[in-house]
């Protein structure tokens, strides 16, 4: 039986069969939040992380963030040497992506408020000021991606696959964002019970740094669907419409912070032109 394996195996080849452009939506959601510690060795030259921050509360940051992005890749499948026909089962497939990805977000803030007046009616009349810093980093990753993917048989237009996947990049546009923002408000309380008019914001700045190159390493699920654009027709039998959704858990490297791992999921649309069916 091993023998009889072993000679299949030799009795195919990996052809090239195709090939596939689209476009994608990623989220993600950075899992490492750095102190204001950490910013200010990472960040020296920042003349916002000069000031003082005592008394502000560091919070953990449950922002996702959405970034487009495009791809290109090219497919194999497997060829019998004797008869010519082509396995449409499986496929491998390898090319590059482009996406955005930001990394160790934090958050700081405080709130001060400073009691103006009673009213006759019990209620207080309160100035509320606060104060926020936001920062993160971002890059946009360019990823070289391999996966094996395992395809639904059959003769429908229609087919779905699911596979299993790995990408790795370098980050080719790295920088830090510091949002500093001040602003108030007036509110009125009673018991429990407050009211708030709308804040004012008196005074924003933002700094941006460039960092140093970073590298990342994802794994992931691909999980698709292709639809065949036509049977009969010449032009568009090759043509498929894709679309697929990729879970993920990646890896970001940076000097500053060292490694940060977090889930990400990424949607993505395309078209495919495949030599065999």
């Amino acid at each position: 039986m091993l023998t009889g394996a072993v000679q299949a195996q030799s009795e195919a080849v990996w052809r090239w069969s195709g090939f596939g452009v689209g476009t994608g939506l990623q989220y993600s959601k950075p899992s490492y939040s750095p102190s204001i510690t950490e910013w200010k060795q990472a960040l020296p030259q920042s003349a916002l992380l000069q000031r003082n921050f005592e008394g502000f509360t560091h919070s953990i940051s449950n922002t996702t963030y959405g970034n487009s992005g495009f791809y290109w890749n090219t497919s194999f499948y497997r060829q019998n040497k004797k008869s010519g026909e082509f396995d449409g089962k499986r496929e491998l497939r390898f090319g590059m992506n482009l996406y955005s990805l930001q990394s160790n977000a934090s958050f700081f803030y405080r709130n001060d408020r400073t009691r103006l007046d009673t009213l006759s009616n019990g209620e207080y009349l309160d100035s509320v000021t606060y104060k926020g810093l936001q920062l993160y980093n971002e890059a946009q990753y360019l990823n070289f991606d391999a996966a094996l993917i395992f395809r639904s048989p059959g003769e429908s237009r229609f087919k779905l696959y699911a596979g299993a996947g790995l990408q790795m990049g370098m980050s080719v546009n790295n920088r830090s964002e510091l949002l500093y923002r001040e602003g108030g408000a007036y509110e009125i309380s009673y018991g429990n019970i407050s009211r708030r008019s709308e804040s004012e914001e008196s005074r924003f700045e933002r700094e941006q740094w460039k960092q140093a190159v970073s590298i990342s390493a994802s794994v992931y699920m691909p999980l698709g669907i292709e639809w065949q654009m036509g049977k009969r027709r010449e032009f568009f039998r090759p043509l498929f419409l894709t679309a697929e959704l990729r879970p993920m858990m990646q890896i970001t490297g940076s000097d500053d912070f060292g490694a940060e791992v977090s889930s990400a999921l990424t949607g993505m649309m395309g078209v495919r032109y495949r030599f065999v069916n």
